[in-house]
């Protein structure tokens, strides 16, 4: 999830939740945050954590093998987009499972889609 809000108030709501562990990326001023929650019975390796990105590997006792899983936050600037794309692309050679690719990318395929706001151009 998306958060602009501080880790120590986060984890009181991950408590209410009953969520157990996580992973947090702090808040740049006010842009950006991310907050990553799972249970006991998940084991997560953190591969690679950025301001818009947390790539990981999960593992339990109902997968088969490791999976892949993504959580982007996509930045609303194109050219910061273009960058988290970019490291996307990047991730695919070091893939060789199962890989979730999950967020709020920020991003249309073509201005129809689009509402609100103004087109980027």
């Amino acid at each position: 999830m998306e958060t602009k809000i501080s880790s120590v108030r986060i984890k009181r709501i991950r408590d209410r939740c009953g969520f157990s562990r996580d992973l947090y990326v702090e808040p740049e001023g006010l842009a950006g945050g991310l907050a990553l929650w799972w249970g006991a019975n998940i084991s997560v390796t953190v591969l690679y954590r950025s301001k818009n990105v947390i790539h990981v590997v999960l593992e339990s006792t109902s997968l088969k093998v490791p999976a892949f899983v993504t959580f982007v936050y996509g930045p609303p600037k194109e050219g910061e987009r273009r960058r988290v794309w970019d490291m996307l692309r990047g991730l695919v050679g070091g893939i060789h499972s199962s890989w979730l690719l999950v967020g709020d990318f920020n991003d249309v395929l073509s201005q129809g889609e689009k509402e609100g706001g103004t087109l980027d151009h």
